[in-house]
């Protein structure tokens, strides 16, 4: 037999009849994550960013061979060339005379030639070579404006050709050293200063560009972490 509604009243208080009559409802479930498409990602954080990590490192080691390879040729094999032939070798000369290339060119003798010529055919070969990638790579990572940036790389690439072109000279010039390649010979090795010294200017150059950089967005708090 059910109890009344005065029983229950009594026997379970007030709040009975709500009690029983209300369903409980559950407790909301908290709403799942909305995943993040592409189109909310903004173009910069979408777009490629060459010049940084692994670039820089890259770009660190290609120098580093190049310097490691300019120091060999000029301060190690020109330098024994030069001690061999009892006369400075004429790359280490800003220019040179057919009377100097015949004191070189009897100092080193036909054996003494003939390893000279090799060696513009190896490591001459390679040096501009790996010079002309090296710069050609810096140049591109220093983000200039298009015009600028393909007058910049032509610097590298001139120094390349010139270096190459008067390696050939100059063993035509001490087969020869009274014929006309002498004063070509002098010419490009002449004009491999300049360009070399122009390099270096270069390089000076985009180095300061990238720390002024650095520091300008340092100061509008851009950098990573700022």
């Amino acid at each position: 037999m059910g109890l009344s509604k005065g029983q229950k009243k009594r026997l379970y208080g007030e709040n009975t009849q709500a009690d029983v009559q209300a369903p409980r409802q559950a407790s909301p479930k908290p709403a799942a994550p909305q995943p993040r498409i592409v189109s909310d990602y903004s173009r910069a954080e979408l777009a490629a960013q060459p010049g940084k990590g692994g670039s820089y490192i890259f770009l660190g080691v290609a120098f580093t061979v190049t310097l490691l390879f300019m120091a060999y040729y000029y301060l190690m094999l020109l330098p024994s060339v030069s001690q061999a032939a009892g006369q400075t070798a004429p790359e280490l000369m800003l220019s040179f005379d057919s009377q100097q290339l015949q004191s070189f060119a009897a100092g080193l003798g036909l054996d003494g030639l003939e390893g000279y010529q090799i060696l513009h055919r190896s490591t001459g070969l390679i040096l501009p070579l790996i010079f002309a990638f090296t710069w050609w790579n810096m140049v591109k990572a220093s983000g200039f404006e298009l015009l600028t940036g393909r007058l910049m790389k032509l610097l590298p690439l001139t120094y390349t050709l010139v270096f190459i072109a008067g390696g050939f000279a100059l063993d035509s010039a001490l087969a020869n050293p009274l014929g006309a390649a002498t004063g070509l010979a002098s010419l490009l090795m002449s004009l491999r200063w300049l360009l070399l010294l122009l390099c270096l200017a270069q390089l000076a150059y985009m180095g300061l560009r990238l720390i002024r950089g650095k520091v300008d967005a340092f100061a509008e708090g851009e950098l990573p972490g700022q």
